[in-house]
């Protein structure tokens, strides 16, 4: 594309004059100023540009699974309680670490 060139003279059809965009960045406006100057006049416009609007793809998703172990466990409810009665002394997040968790009396 020439950055310069002539144009045809007053009173003739006159020039065509295609401007091109190429955007680097999506989602942004981006303007720019076209100037056209002859001996005798100037001409200034301002462009404003617009990436090409998007398409979504039309097709369905394809999920390809290659694992076969994905599926074959199955998944087992905790019980907190029953794993806290359990337990004998204090964890290491307590302020009294590593107490037991029941006192116990000595028998005389």
């Amino acid at each position: 594309m020439p950055k310069a060139g002539e144009l045809l003279p007053a009173g003739t059809v006159g020039t065509h004059i295609t401007v091109g965009y190429k955007p680097r960045m999506y989602g942004k406006k981006h303007t720019a100023t076209l100037v056209i100057e002859t001996q005798s006049m100037q001409w200034t416009y301002v462009i404003n540009g617009l990436p090409p609007q998007t398409v979504p793809p039309t097709g369905a998703a394809k999920v390809v699974c290659t694992s076969s172990y994905i599926g074959s466990f199955t998944v087992r409810q905790r019980n907190f309680i029953r794993e806290n009665l359990k337990l004998i002394t204090t964890g290491a997040s307590s302020p009294i670490k590593g107490a037991p968790l029941v006192l116990r009396k000595k028998q005389k």
